[in-house]
């Protein structure tokens, strides 16, 4: 799909029209930071959730341009703070301390929910590993609790407080992307907690620890369950590929699909636990203590690190090669790629 190049003026008046358009939209943006208070804008307090829900048509025009001028007001105001930031790296109040995680193939994107009181803000995306840079461009004036993006970058699906499941939309009229919900096709519609692969398809758990599978094929269906009300996770992890599925259950205690179910990997126990592409597995127990088990090598998990070495939060890449966390301060930590005393590196976001 292409966004519609319809009234986009001629390459000889491009410039002024550009021209008008970022004065226009700055005027409207800096009327909604005089309008509102700092914190309270970067809260996302607006009188309800600011979540586009999917059912019926999408959002009118005239919410969609609101939504696109409070986004830029935010963008603005950050980019003002950043003008004294002699680092050259963007600092984003609320956007510094994180609970939770995501991270694709190469950092490409890198996603975040606020540690600041309960508002689960949505951080991101922080762009990129390959340069050494992280540039969120767009601040999301959303609340989700958990957020997973594939690996190649392309799915990013998510849950709020009250379960209900989001996926990023992209609105190729308007030239936008946003959180939209997913309305659930008859069948299932509130998760806890959810995992996408690179095709799209989404595995998930709800409050009573049933777990869930959509197709990204099944576009007008909702999520189905799997197995019987006796199977039983808290906490899912697909690898992006789609080939391996693992979880834990409320004792912590670590199951993995072979194909037909989910059998019990033992011995050990994880709070959390990550997939990648090729079987390796990453995670956490309940003291924060981490965790990595080698495909095939082996039966069971190694300790990474030093009982110093504290993550309440992991996120792997589907190919493994990204390894990010967070401890319970809030602090992001990036996996150096070598297994020594002190594997992990404190990132600044």
């Amino acid at each position: 799909k292409k966004i519609r190049t319809k009234n986009i003026p001629t390459t000889v008046n491009m410039k002024l029209y550009y021209i008008s358009l970022y004065f226009n939209l700055f005027a409207a943006a800096a009327s909604s930071i005089v309008e509102a208070t700092t914190p309270k804008m970067l809260r996302g307090d607006s009188g309800g959730s600011s979540l586009d829900s999917s059912d019926g048509a999408d959002s009118s025009r005239d919410n969609a341009r609101e939504r696109e001028l409070t986004d830029m007001a935010i963008l603005l105001y950050n980019e003002q703070q950043n003008k004294n930031n002699k680092s050259g790296q963007p600092k984003w109040d609320n956007c510094s301390r994180l609970k939770h995680i995501a991270v694709s193939d190469n950092a490409t994107e890198i996603w975040g929910v606020t540690k600041e009181g309960d508002e689960d803000n949505v951080c991101g995306p922080w762009r990129n590993e390959v340069e050494q840079q992280y540039h969120p461009y767009m601040y999301f004036n959303d609340r989700l609790k958990q957020m997973s993006i594939s690996g190649n970058g392309k799915h990013l699906w998510g849950v709020n407080f009250d379960d209900r499941i989001f996926f990023m939309h992209v609105d190729w009229d308007a030239g936008r992307k946003y959180f939209k919900e997913f309305s659930g096709g008859g069948g299932q519609s509130l998760l806890k907690q959810v995992s996408v692969t690179d095709d799209g398809d989404v595995w998930g758990v709800n409050a009573n620890d049933h777990i869930y599978f959509k197709s990204a094929s099944d576009d007008n269906n909702g999520f189905t369950q799997v197995g019987t009300d006796t199977t039983m996770l808290k906490q899912i992890s697909v690898s992006s590929n789609g080939v391996h599925v693992w979880g834990v259950n409320e004792n912590d205690n670590i199951y993995f699909w072979n194909g037909h179910k989910f059998e019990r990997f033992g011995p050990g126990s994880l709070k959390q636990v990550e997939v990648t592409n090729d079987g390796d597995v990453w995670g956490v127990n309940k003291n924060d203590e981490i965790f990595f088990g080698k495909a095939g090598v082996g039966y069971g998990l190694t300790l990474v690190g030093t009982n110093d070495t504290l993550l309440s939060q992991i996120s792997v890449s589907g190919d493994g090669k990204q390894v990010w966390g967070v401890n319970k301060d809030g602090m992001v930590f990036k996996f150096k790629g070598i297994f020594d005393d002190s594997p992990f590196k404190g990132k600044i976001l």
